[in-house]
Order: structure tokens, then sequence, then C-alpha cells
């Protein structure tokens, strides 16, 4: 199962000292959030609300949309399978890479996955070739923007051309932006009312640092689907301490825009750093960088306690690709100290 392995996993191995494996807000979690589920334990003891009515309001009203177009799941992962196990395709297009999850959850329901490469000459952008592998044998298209691993964003006029290719050969087209809010890119919301073969996937796993609470959502304007994605799953999928953290998650104003400010300042720093060690460094968007380095930096790093994410097993990569999050200053020069110590001793 190495194959669909992620970051995060600093449960095994030397004890884990810095963490640039998972890509989370460097803010951690908001106060409120913190607040909220340590506050009136004891209204945990009851079920949670299986249709998530206030928080799903609380998100209507966030993203301008109907309650009605929400559907939430216990993490964006939660709602990529109940997709695979609702829909059943027979053949699932994704790029090379993207996150594994998309593949793990279509072969899991026993559909044929087929991957378009991205080019690394052309810094891993998705382009109209892509677009061009939309057949009428493809039911199932996945999209990432920015993508994981290598925050790049989707132009515009990929995503719409995608959106029209799966409206004429009927294919469901998921766009997953989970990481959109770190880049200064506006979400494809707008579309889906053009677009009822369109869904888009958000969580609050990376925006507000809640990982361990694990909450997404997928936005439609095609109910029937998120109807069907509904009975795929457990009646109780949101616990009550994740709905009543995305509820003051929701209400922290100035944290995402100070965490955006801090991730555009530590990234600049972090690429330059690494650029100037002699790493080919692509062009990320994101709360995260990915690079390539010739020497193997993860056993090294991992001997040092410093856990990064090694990407030789996204489809399309090689051993050389890593994936690093931006996070604090302190954190972020503590790294590269470390880093030079791996590469040049």
């Amino acid at each position: 199962m190495q194959r669909f392995e992620h970051g995060g996993n600093i449960y095994q191995g030397v004890p884990v000292t810095l963490d640039f494996s998972a890509n989370l807000n460097p803010l951690g979690m908001p106060p409120s959030v913190k607040k909220a589920i340590s506050e009136n334990p004891e209204r945990f003891e009851i079920y949670p609300d299986p249709d998530c009515r206030e928080l799903r309001a609380a998100l209507a009203s966030y993203h301008g949309i109907a309650p009605e177009d929400i559907l939430a799941g216990n993490g964006a992962d939660d709602l990529i399978y109940r997709m695979a196990f609702a829909k059943k395709p027979r053949k699932v297009l994704l790029t090379g890479p993207s996150f594994s999850e998309y593949e793990k959850s279509a072969v899991f329901s026993g559909a044929e996955v087929v991957f378009h490469p991205l080019n690394p000459d052309n810094d891993f952008l998705v382009t109209q070739a892509f677009v061009d592998e939309i057949t009428d044998d493809i039911d199932l298209v996945y999209l990432c923007t920015p993508n994981n691993p290598t925050g790049v964003t989707v132009p515009e006029k990929i995503i719409r051309a995608t959106a029209e290719a799966c409206m004429e050969h009927d294919a469901i087209f998921v766009l997953d932006e989970c990481f959109i809010c770190f880049t200064d890119k506006e979400s494809s919301i707008p579309l889906l009312e053009q677009y009822p073969c369109m869904a888009i996937l958000e969580a609050f796993t990376k925006r507000y640092a809640m990982a361990g609470l694990r909450l997404g959502y997928i936005i439609s304007k095609n109910h029937s689907l998120l109807q069907e994605l509904k009975g795929c799953g457990p009646c109780w999928n949101v616990s009550g301490p994740a709905q009543a953290a995305g509820l003051a998650a929701l209400q922290s104003n100035d944290y995402l825009a100070k965490g955006l400010a801090l991730i555009r300042t530590e990234a600049e720093y972090l690429k330059q750093e690494l650029v100037q060690l002699g790493l080919r460094v692509f062009p990320s968007e994101a709360n995260y960088i990915f690079f390539y380095s010739r020497q193997p930096l993860y056993d090294l790093l991992r001997e040092k306690g410093v856990l990064i994410r090694s990407c030789d097993n996204y489809p399309g990569l090689c051993h050389g690709y890593y994936r690093i999050c931006v996070s604090t200053h302190e954190k972020n020069e503590a790294f590269v100290s470390l880093l030079k110590e791996v590469l040049h001793g």
C-alpha cells in the first residue's frame, strides 16, 4: 500500500521534530475552534445532526450559495469514496501526478483509471490535451487546483473546457479546490449553475489546520447527485465536535488573511533558499513547495527528525521529487539549516 501513503504520518520511526510533509495553515487551529470543542463537552453526549443543518447554512452564507447545494463529509476523502461507490464509474480520468485518493477510490470501486501525464518541462501545467482525453467512455473526471503535489493551478479556460466536455460526454466532473484559498485565484463555484455535471470539493483540513477533526464538503447544483452521495455513507458521518469546529472556524474572520500573508512571505523565503542550494523549484502557488533534488533527501532528513513528502509514489513522478509545506519563519529557518547539513555537510 506504499503507493497510497500520504504526508503527516509522524507515528513511526525516529520521533519527528519538524513535520514538513503535511500542508496545513501555519497559524495552526484558530483559537475560536479550540474554544468551541473544549467548552460544554456535555453537548457531544447526544447524536450529531446527520444533515449538518447549521453547518450547511453557515457554509451557504460563506460561499453565497444555497444550503441544498452542500453535502458535508468526514473529510474530503470521504466524499471522494462516496462518489466512486455512488456512480460506479467504468473509467476515470486523472492527471499524473494527482492526489492518490482519486485513484484508490476508483480502483476499489472496480473502475479503470486513465492517467494523463503532466510535463515537467511545462511546470506540470494542465492543458487542452487533458480535455481532449474526455470521450464517451469516460464516466468521472478529477482535477485538482492547485494540483497536489505540484501546487500549480488549473487555468480557468481549462476548467471551463473540462466542464463543457463532461457535459457533452455525460461524465461527472469533480474539481478539488481544497487548497484554492492559499492562492490568488477565484473559486469556480459560479460555474456550477451552468454545469450540473460539475461538483467542487472543499475542506476545513488545510484552511483551518483541522486535519484531526475530519471535515470536508462537496458543492453542486446537481441535488440528485448529492442525494446519491449522501446515501452511500453512514448516517452520522460528521461528528458533533467537527460540526462545532466548522461553525467556529467560519467565524474566524481575520485568520485566513493573516495565514495567507504569512504563507506568501515564507514561501518566497523557502523558494529562494532551495534555489540557492541548487534544487529545481517549481512555481507552486499553494501553501507547499514542489522541488526536485538529484541527491536523495527523505531518509537523510528523517534521521534528523525532519519529515518531508517524497513524491515518488505519485503516477508520473520518480525518485527525487519532493513536497514541503510552508511553515512559520522559525520552523522554516530550522528546516533550511538541516537541509544544508544534508546537502553539503
